[in-house]
């Protein structure tokens, strides 16, 4: 079975229907909360987390415009792999979140020479397939020179023509 996270929220609206008090969902969709559909692009989650709200992910697109051929990921955000997703692109997880919620169905393939992954502020990664089909480039080019950075990669699938894992 595939394992979810769990978020607690003292208030959420999904299209304004209202769920307060501490609760927690085991999955985050809008079943959870009513039945029918609701576009689940941004939600807002109002609690003592630092995390404002969901991107989902399902082309490269939904990621933030590169410059110089890099995207940088904005820190308030938690973004979610939807499928296999092809990035032509370097992503700065810059303090961000990149989750999935199976790392054989959601994906990054990463078709440049360059590291898919970037910077040096802390990262999250979960549940999601990396795969890199340049067999010049890598995944991760990650430098704290502080040394007070955290990394955390959970649960990946690491996959593609490159052996070179990168540096972090």
């Amino acid at each position: 079975t595939d394992s979810f996270p769990t978020i607690n929220v003292t208030a959420l609206t999904i299209d304004n229907i209202s769920v307060s008090g501490n609760s927690t969902f085991s999955t985050l969709s809008a079943t959870t909360l009513y039945s029918g559909s609701t576009n689940l692009e941004n939600i807002f989650i109002q609690s003592n987390n630092v995390r404002q709200g969901l991107i989902s992910v399902n082309s490269s697109s939904k990621f933030p415009e590169p410059i110089n051929g890099t995207s940088t990921l904005n820190p308030q955000y938690i973004y979610q792999v939807e499928g296999n997703i092809t990035v032509p692109f370097s992503i700065d997880i810059n303090d961000s979140s990149i989750i999935g919620l199976n790392p054989t169905n959601d994906i990054i393939t990463y078709t440049d020479s360059n590291q898919l992954f970037v910077g040096s502020n802390d990262i999250e990664i979960r549940s999601i397939g990396i795969c890199n089909t340049d067999i010049n480039g890598s995944i991760f080019n990650i430098n704290d020179s502080t040394r007070n950075g955290r990394v955390n990669i959970f649960d990946c699938i690491f996959s593609g023509s490159s052996t070179n894992i990168g540096v972090i």
